[in-house]
């Protein structure tokens, strides 16, 4: 479908693990104290099962680049969530 657009593929899978790392980070600052780097590395295992799985769909193969994108975009989104709960916007202006 975006086959015009240079590594979409890439993209998609970082912003789709980017959201998978958000809700990471949410889901720490609502329930737990598991360090941040078990919750990356739980994201990252995901997108590792997940290109796993697609070794035995027809059609689909297995990317180190798409695994590298889906640790990326959950890094992004976990800090990027992290970061921002911690502001408090009531200080702005």
């Amino acid at each position: 479908m975006f086959d015009w657009v240079p590594a979409a593929d890439k993209l998609a899978h970082l912003v789709v693990y980017g959201i998978l790392g958000a809700l990471l980070a949410r889901g720490r600052r609502l329930q737990g104290h598991l360090p941040h780097a078990v919750l990356i590395m739980v994201g990252a295992l995901y997108g590792a099962s997940d290109e796993w799985h697609q070794s035995f769909v027809y059609g689909r193969q297995v990317s180190l680049l798409d695994w590298v994108a889906d640790l990326c975009g959950v890094a992004v989104g976990y800090w990027l969530t992290y970061s921002l709960a911690r502001v408090d916007v009531r200080t702005w202006g």
